[in-house]
């Protein structure tokens, strides 16, 4: 397999993981306020949902990222390689 691909592939299961952590922990953090106060949920849970809202924006562009990496000219050259 092409150092390329395996960066592409390194980086979105990095990302993924570290986005499902951060989901994980968000949702930690939801179940844990879900019957308090609007303001301790305010407090405490909102900026959860928040960060949450950020990785899943760094998710989504690293995916995009690696879609066009394989419809531009690298993804040409990339499907002629033999992978395995």
């Amino acid at each position: 397999m092409s150092y390329i691909f395996e960066t592409i592939i390194m980086m979105l299961f990095i990302t993924s993981v570290v986005t499902s952590l951060m989901y994980i922990l968000k949702v930690v953090k939801v179940v844990k306020y879900h019957r308090s106060s609007p303001k301790e949920y305010e407090a405490f849970a909102l900026p959860a949902v928040r960060k949450y809202k950020i990785w899943n924006t760094i998710f989504g562009l690293s995916h995009l990222a690696c879609c066009t990496i394989f419809m531009t000219h690298a993804g040409r050259v990339c499907s002629g390689w033999k992978i395995g």
